[in-house]
């Protein structure tokens, strides 16, 4: 009786052939999908580092407006200038950065470009106008800013704060209206919206403090401050 030959020839061969080719593909794969996550990854952080030293920027030239202005108005900002719009308003932001319109010179920089809900109302015109593809600071109004204004900074307290953005808050302290009273040893902290939990503010002195998480609505000056908020 002949023996059964269980022998397949060449075939174990062959299926240590497909294992190696399906590893391969396996390991392509993997490096794809590495490529991809390392590119959107970086280009995330690029888009959120461009956002940060736009928003930055915009509270540098804001902030240098507001000094522009304190000097043609006797070391007044425009919440302390009695022919200004906002002269003593305490309900309207946009009031005093319209107030600021020669000194701005864009009105596109009132947003920040990490406030994704106010970015498609950033106006590109600061008054009244007929063309329908101008967007007008004086018809979207606090809608259309990013930053809330201390309405007590001066330019003789260089260093209060003067401007920053606006998920700002103070623990234990509630807003009345737009109006958030701080006195004491108050600090602002920022909520998750903008720039996760930081925030930028500018000082009266035009200097810029960056992606803080915490800083004193002031130094050296116990008196009471109030933010605007937008």
């Amino acid at each position: 009786m002949k023996a059964v030959n269980h022998s397949l020839g060449g075939r174990p061969g062959k299926a240590s052939g497909l294992v190696l080719v399906e590893l391969l593909v396996v390991l392509a794969v993997i490096l794809v999908v590495g490529v991809i996550v390392t590119v959107a990854s970086y280009r995330l952080r690029s888009e959120h580092q461009f956002s940060r030293i736009r928003c930055e920027s915009n509270l540098r030239m804001i902030g240098l407006s507001f000094k522009m202005f304190a000097g043609d108005n006797d070391s007044h900002f425009p919440f302390t200038t009695t022919n200004s719009i906002a002269y003593q308003n305490t309900s309207n932001a946009w009031l005093h950065f319209l107030s600021l319109s020669n000194e701005l010179g864009s009105s596109k920089i009132l947003v920040c470009p990490e406030d994704h809900c106010r970015w498609n109302l950033a106006a590109n015109t600061f008054y009244p106008v007929t063309n329908s593809d101008l967007i007008s600071l004086t018809y979207v109004q606090n809608k259309g800013v990013s930053y809330f204004l201390n309405v007590d900074a001066s330019e003789t307290k260089p260093d209060m704060v003067l401007l920053g953005d606006r998920n700002v808050f103070s623990p234990g302290q509630q807003p009345k209206g737009s109006l958030l009273e701080l006195a004491g040893t108050n600090e602002l902290e920022w909520t998750g919206s903008l720039h996760t939990n930081r925030g930028m503010v500018a000082l009266s002195d035009g200097s810029v403090s960056l992606n803080v998480k915490t800083i004193p609505a002031w130094r050296n000056h116990p008196d009471k401050v109030r933010l605007l908020l937008p």
